[in-house]
């Protein structure tokens, strides 16, 4: 997250929320460019849970619905702890098609 986590719009939305359903709530009624973006990572954090290995604040990581990862040994942990693990590299360069067979 070298430009940290990019639009100001994103991180508004994202840190201003209560819940992951608020955001759902804010897009019917306030949709906009980098809110849509919230969005979206709030449809995936409905099924799955988000860890995010940066050097930002892990406090701002979490006021953002994201599960901060701080270390390979964090990651190593995550991989043991849970039954089905996609690492994205790059993530926002990233888009994933997934098939569960």
């Amino acid at each position: 997250c070298a430009s940290g986590f990019g639009s100001d719009v994103f991180v508004e939305w994202m840190r201003n929320a209560r819940s992951i359903d608020e955001i759902f709530e804010k897009i019917e009624t306030d949709f906009n460019i980098g809110g849509h973006k919230a969005f979206l990572f709030a449809r995936q954090m409905k099924w799955a849970d988000l860890f995010l290995y940066s050097v930002l604040d892990p406090d701002i990581v979490k006021e953002m619905f994201f599960n901060p990862v701080n270390s390979v040994e964090d990651i190593k942990s995550i991989i043991e702890n849970f039954e089905t693990v996609i690492i994205l590299p790059e993530g926002n360069l990233t888009l994933p098609e997934l098939s569960f067979s």
